[in-house]
């Protein structure tokens, strides 16, 4: 399962897919608070889900642009689940992520 991890923005949040399909995520609003939203955002999707931490086989977190404060507590968390897991950690831009989104949706090519 691979864990994705926002908060490069205002609108932050955690997702967890399998094999491509979205399991679930929790989305969050808020321009200062991310510290204190994205670990129990992720609590509550792992419950939710009925997965655990342990089933994380990888871990995708924004790299920006974006507010400094919001990168650093996502890659903060995503390095230390990624760490106490043994799991490698991918960076992505917010950027190429939302242009491959809006590609796929309305299927340009790029």
């Amino acid at each position: 399962m691979l864990m994705a991890i926002e908060c490069s923005g205002i609108c932050g949040g955690v997702a967890l897919l399998e094999e491509e399909r979205l399991v679930g995520c929790v989305n969050f609003t808020s321009s200062t608070l991310h510290s204190q939203r994205l670990l129990p955002s992720l609590e509550w999707l792992l419950a939710r889900t009925g997965r655990r931490i342990q089933d994380v086989r990888a871990v995708g977190v924004s790299k920006g642009p974006g507010s400094f404060t919001g990168l650093r507590v996502g890659m903060s968390m995503a390095k230390g689940i990624a760490l106490a897991q043994g799991i490698p950690i991918v960076g992505i831009c917010s950027l190429e992520a939302l242009a491959l989104r809006a590609a796929a949706y309305t299927r340009l090519k790029l």
